[in-house]
C-alpha cells in the first residue's frame, strides 16, 4: 500500500511503514513485543518489577566513531514547546500521532532518576509512563 499511495487512514500509513531504528520492524511488532514482555514480567514478579514508558529519550547518544550525537539539541526545545507552553502545547498533543510522540519525550538523566528513584523505594509493581518520569527532570512540572 505504500508504494501505491493508497492508505486507509494515516495510522495504518505510520503502522505499517514505521521502522525501527533500521531494523525493519514494523511498528506494529515492536508494540507487540513490548506489550509481550511487560505482561511477562507483570506475570513473573507481581509486587516486584518497575516498567518504564518513555517514549522519545534525549540527550548526548555514542554513535559508533562518529562520537556523542547531540539528541538533546533537538529533543530538549520539542519537549518544552510540546509540555511547558499551556494551549500550544494542548494544541500540539491534540495533533494526531505526532502528538502523542511529542508528549512522550524525555531527558536521560530523568529516565535514570526514575529508575533509581524506584528501585530504592520497597518491592512493588510499578509502571512509570513518560510523565512519571519527566517528573524527575529539573523542567517545572506540566501543566
Amino acid at each position: 500500500h505504500y508504494r501505491s499511495g493508497r492508505f486507509s487512514s494515516e495510522a495504518q500509513c505510520i503502522q505499517v511503514w514505521l521502522c525501527f531504528l533500521g531494523t525493519g520492524w514494523q511498528y506494529n511488532e515492536i508494540i507487540a513485543l513490548a506489550s509481550n514482555a511487560e505482561e511477562a514480567i507483570k506475570q513473573g514478579y507481581p509486587d516486584a518489577h518497575v516498567i518504564l514508558r518513555p517514549g522519545f529519550i534525549y540527550g548526548p547518544r555514542m554513535v559508533g566513531s562518529m562520537g556523542p550525537v547531540p539528541l538533546q539539541l533537538v529533543g530538549g526545545p520539542l519537549n518544552f514547546i510540546s509540555t511547558q507552553l499551556g494551549p500550544v502545547s494542548s494544541l500540539i498533543q491534540s495533533l494526531p500521532f505526532v502528538g502523542t510522540e511529542a508528549k512522550s519525550m524525555v531527558p536521560v538523566h530523568a529516565v535514570a532518576k526514575a529508575m533509581a528513584h524506584t528501585l530504592g523505594e520497597p518491592a512493588k509493581g510499578v509502571i512509570l509512563s513518560a510523565e512519571d518520569i519527566r517528573k524527575f527532570s529539573p523542567l517545572p512540572p506540566q501543566n
